[in-house]
Formats: structure tokens, C-alpha cells, sequence
């Protein structure tokens, strides 16, 4: 009797033993540069207007374009949009998609959906955000309207910026192809710009 006894706990100790799983502490993803990324993503570039009609830009490394977030957190759009304007000191409203478009790449499989909105400087002070894993920011501005176009660091971007001042009641489309020579990215333009549906219409269904 005894020994059935011992076999039997020493049975129900090894159970409990076996269905014991080691607590592994999962590691932190770590993040990933865009130029280095093979999946599809996201970026969420503003033009933030403040009330003298002027433009925030950011200059990385000598590049200069407006304030932007790369969507690779698990973040609702405006979360994004949001948490990017208080890394450069203000709060933002009013926030308008403005348009749609595909960058495609010829040195690497992936593209990038860009989206391009327009939002109004509501309070705060500009700041340089801190470095990043991809980007060291060396200075925010804000600038007039021809000086944000004619600025912006890239071929496309600044199309893009450009059709977007000069027809805002219009929600755009088009695709890029970008290139890559030496610390160059040069752009072209494979699907001109195509309206995707009017702001009017936009603001009349969120009404509805």
C-alpha cells in the first residue's frame, strides 16, 4: 500500500513537473529602418499650417520635408499623427487627408503607402524632436508656401506638395518610382496625379 502510494505521488509530482512551462521573458522587438524593411508600411507625412498661412518643416541630416511618422506601431492614424506633433512641441487640429499615393522601388521588393494630410497649428512651441534609430534632426522651421515646395529634398515629395496648395479641394492619387545612385533617390513620376474624390464630399459624408 505504501509503495503504490509513493509510485502514485511520485507519478502526480512528475506530471505537474512535465506541464510546467519555463517562463521565457520575450524579448523587445527591435525596430527596424525603413530603408531596411522588406514588408509594406506606411508613412504619414502633415503640412501644419499655423495662422500667418507658413508651413512646418524639419531638416534630417540635410534633407528637408515636412514633419512625418513612419506607421510601424500598433497606433490608430491620429494616434500617429498626434504623437508626432508633441515630439515637435504642439498640438495640431483640423487634421485633412489631402492624398494617396505609392512609392515603388527599384533596389528593393517593398513600396510604401504615403499618405499626405493638412492640419492647423492649434498651441505649443516648436522643438527639434529627439533622434531616432533613421534620422538625426538638426533643425524645424516654419516657412512660406513656395519656400516649403521648392525645399522639400525629394523630386516626388515636392510634385506632391506642390498639387496639393494648388488644387486643395481635391483628395490626390499617383505612384512613384524611386531610384537609388550613390546618397541620391532620384524619383519619377509613373502615374500622374488623379483626383480620388473631392474634400467636399469627404466632409459631407462625415456629416451624414
Amino acid at each position: 500500500m505504501k509503495t503504490s502510494l509513493a509510485k502514485l505521488c511520485a507519478l502526480t509530482l512528475l506530471t505537474a513537473l512535465l506541464s510546467c512551462k519555463p517562463q521565457v521573458s520575450e524579448k523587445p522587438k527591435q525596430e527596424i529602418p525603413h530603408y531596411l524593411r522588406k514588408d509594406n508600411f506606411s508613412v504619414l507625412r502633415v503640412l501644419i499650417m499655423n495662422e500667418d498661412n507658413q508651413v512646418l518643416m524639419i531638416n534630417d541630416q540635410g534633407f528637408w520635408g515636412m514633419p512625418w511618422v513612419n506607421l510601424t506601431k500598433r497606433q490608430f492614424l491620429k494616434e500617429g499623427i498626434d504623437s508626432m506633433a508633441i515630439e515637435h512641441g504642439i498640438t495640431i487640429s483640423n487634421i485633412e487627408l489631402k492624398g494617396q499615393f505609392i512609392f515603388k522601388y527599384d533596389y528593393k521588393p517593398n513600396i510604401t503607402f504615403r499618405n499626405y494630410y493638412v492640419a492647423q497649428y492649434q498651441s505649443g512651441e516648436i522643438k527639434i524632436p529627439k533622434n531616432n534609430l533613421e534620422s538625426k534632426f538638426e533643425n524645424v522651421e516654419w516657412v512660406d508656401i513656395p519656400t516649403a515646395i521648392e525645399r522639400n529634398g525629394n523630386d516626388g515629395m515636392k510634385k506632391i506638395v506642390r498639387q496639393i496648395f494648388n488644387y486643395p479641394d481635391q483628395i490626390w492619387g499617383a505612384s512613384f518610382m524611386v531610384s537609388h545612385t550613390d546618397d541620391d533617390h532620384p524619383t519619377k513620376m509613373v502615374e500622374d496625379f488623379y483626383p480620388l474624390f473631392s474634400a467636399t464630399d469627404v466632409s459631407n459624408s462625415n456629416e451624414e
